[in-house]
């Protein structure tokens, strides 16, 4: 199977892959707009005819689109390294062992999220996770969605949300509305303010906001009285201060017993088994 490995026949590949039915010369422009590559028209005709030659790319009616062969060859090589390789999962952690992570925006604690628990999902034997939330910290703004078609499509999201509050309520219901397994839940024991769980498998991911966006969100939830005098922005924008954040990650047998667990206990005789997630959804919260 060939792959591009030059900078700008990469830059080509990825910009046929969001455009296609494109001529060479519309190509020639999302590339001068949309990449560093700096090649004149009269010049991209060399690597373009070398992809069509790899097969990478083909021609119809002089409009460019991706190969669905090598399409096929590329999910084949993919699926390939994921058997091969998945065996490290979660920065190779044994038993007992954790790491710490301080993160500084929420964009960094998305892709943080992605990289920490998409490997374990992958390999989890309980196709489920579960997560406590001192608040619905995103659903209400729909925030947390672009990583959701990431999130294998057989998986059940379990969650609690630990305040009891009119915007808290509302992300339960749009959450479960999109598939997910969700409740408020006042009487457990995890802190009520600042405070993120998910818990899959042996590992537990933990993630703390700082006391003065912890404050930020407890002010929010507990001043909004009508879902229809809400402003998502105001949600977004408390995400969007610059804070340093703390995420945690470990893996330890048994106290993620416990944890899934106690979470488990508010969905006894609730929980479907044929029940699947929504692709939008990534964390339930």
């Amino acid at each position: 199977m060939q792959l591009p490995l030059k900078s700008a026949d990469v830059a080509i590949v990825d910009i046929v892959s969001r455009y296609p039915n494109n001529t060479i010369p519309q190509i020639h422009k999302h590339l001068s707009k949309e990449t560093d590559v700096a090649i004149a028209l009269s010049n991209l005709y060399k690597p373009i005819n070398r992809l069509l030659e790899d097969g990478i790319l083909q021609n119809v009616d002089n409009a460019l689109h991706i190969n669905p062969d090598w399409l096929l060859s590329l999910e084949q090589f993919a699926r390939r390294l994921r058997s091969n390789h998945d065996g490290v999962v979660s920065y190779s952690l044994q038993e007992g062992e954790g790491r710490e992570t301080i993160l500084e925006t929420f964009s960094a604690f998305q892709d943080y999220w992605w990289r920490a628990f998409g490997p374990v999902m992958r390999l989890a034997k309980e196709r489920v996770y579960y997560s406590y939330c001192s608040h619905s910290f995103w659903r209400p703004a729909a925030m947390f969605r672009k990583f959701g078609d990431r999130v294998p499509e057989d998986f059940r999201v379990c969650a609690l949300i630990g305040n009891d509050t009119v915007l808290d309520r509302h992300g339960c219901t749009v959450s479960n509305s999109l598939g997910n397994e969700v409740t408020v839940v006042t009487d457990t024991s995890y802190p009520k303010e600042g405070y993120s769980l998910w818990v899959c498998d042996d590992y537990i991911l933990e993630y703390f906001y700082p006391p003065e966006l912890s404050q930020a969100f407890k002010t929010l939830f507990s001043t909004v009285s009508s879902i229809r005098d809400f402003d998502p922005e105001e949600l977004r924008a408390i995400h969007a201060r610059y804070s340093p954040r703390r995420a945690v990650i470990r893996r330890n047998a048994e106290e993620s017993v416990k944890h899934r667990n106690m979470i488990k206990e508010y969905f006894l005789g609730n929980l479907s088994t044929e029940r699947k997630r929504h692709s939008d959804d990534c964390t339930g919260e």
